[in-house]
């Protein structure tokens, strides 16, 4: 490392110097991630948001091929989750997949591959006949009172046009909803499950299992809402605005209880149009305050550009801490917190 370090072009820059601070702090530390922290922190927290020299970010939602098995040769456990990350699978393989989501009782497996399916164009097979039998599955596991608000708004919004605006009714049926948990299990358990589940069928399983505990959010749940409600303004008068704005703010309170900044930056959202509603001037300053937070410990990340350096065990470190509680985990790099 320190001959290719020592090479014309690439001796001097910010790079090596963090490449060469780390390889002497990595055997006094516990894990990668830290060593790292710790080299970034000595070398003045130099900005590498511009590095010519590292790759561009391994963004969550990207599928490795997976390595040590192929299709054939996985366990049957572990074709399920695969098949959710990889639709491409399904495409000669869609009676299979429909007996899975038949007989699947996973209800966050089940949320990611809704997920999934649904930016997919509407005349595609794996869409066209596995969605239905997602939503169908998820109403039979459910019932008729989901306990989580996550599942309550799949069944509040589903049939309807995410621009069909809101009535009184749907505001009454949407105030029984808005005190439920976003979901359950959380996050973290998720993440762990898939990780153990995906062991050997991946040459990194931390990160495709952090990809499926992040599709399982279901996020998407969240922006239809806000879709509809921005459709619903204009058909309400002062008091309903008002009323759904209230409830959004407690529908974005939910969200904000979870640890992800997917969930936390799409329950800002959310609450940021609530309180425009109910003209509130303090929830407003709350949420707007902590989203220029939320960016402010983006920018950090960033300017570490952690998840550009190709070093696998220092990602795979990451991805448990983020499933855990990303939100500590961003604040360390702006100051905010002690790293994970």
């Amino acid at each position: 490392m320190r001959k290719e370090l020592s090479a014309p072009g690439v001796k001097d820059t910010p790079e090596a110097h963090l490449l060469l601070e780390l390889s002497e702090r990595r055997a006094k530390t516990p894990d990668w991630r830290h060593a790292f922290f710790e080299a970034w922190n000595a070398l003045g927290r130099p900005d590498f948001s511009k590095s010519d020299l590292l790759p561009e970010p391994l963004e969550v939602d990207h599928l490795l091929v997976y390595t040590h098995r192929d299709w054939e040769q996985a366990d049957e456990p572990q074709r399920f989750p695969l098949a959710v990350m990889a639709l491409g699978e399904l495409t000669e393989r869609l009676d299979w997949g429909l007996d899975q989501v038949r007989t699947s009782t996973s209800v966050p497996l089940l949320m990611a591959l809704r997920e999934h399916l649904l930016p997919v164009d509407t005349q595609v097979p794996q869409r066209r006949i596995l969605l239905p039998a997602v939503e169908e599955r998820l109403g039979q596991l459910t019932g008729p009172a989901p306990r989580t608000l996550q599942l309550a708004l799949r069944a509040f919004l589903a049939g309807r046009s995410p621009d069909v605006p809101f009535e009184r009714r749907d505001l009454e049926a949407l105030e029984q909803l808005v005190t439920l948990e976003w979901k359950q299990p959380l996050s973290e358990r998720f993440y762990l499950e898939m990780r153990e589940r995906l062991e050997g069928l991946f040459f990194i399983p931390h990160h495709h299992a952090l990809l499926l505990a992040s599709s399982a959010q279901g996020i998407s749940l969240g922006k239809a809402l806000l879709r509809r409600a921005r459709a619903s303004k204009a058909h309400l008068n002062e008091d309903e605005q008002r009323w759904m704005g209230r409830l959004l703010w407690e529908v974005g309170a939910r969200l904000r209880e979870q640890r992800s900044r997917l969930e936390l930056e799409t329950g800002l959202l959310i609450q940021m149009y609530g309180s425009e509603l109910t003209g509130h001037s303090p929830t407003r300053m709350d949420s707007i305050e902590l989203w220029v937070e939320l960016g402010e410990w983006e920018t950090a990340l960033k300017r570490a550009a952690y998840y550009r350096w190709p070093l696998t065990a220092l990602q795979e470190e990451s991805c448990h801490p983020r499933a855990r509680d990303e939100h500590a985990w961003m604040r360390a790099f702006a100051r905010r917190s002690e790293l994970p």
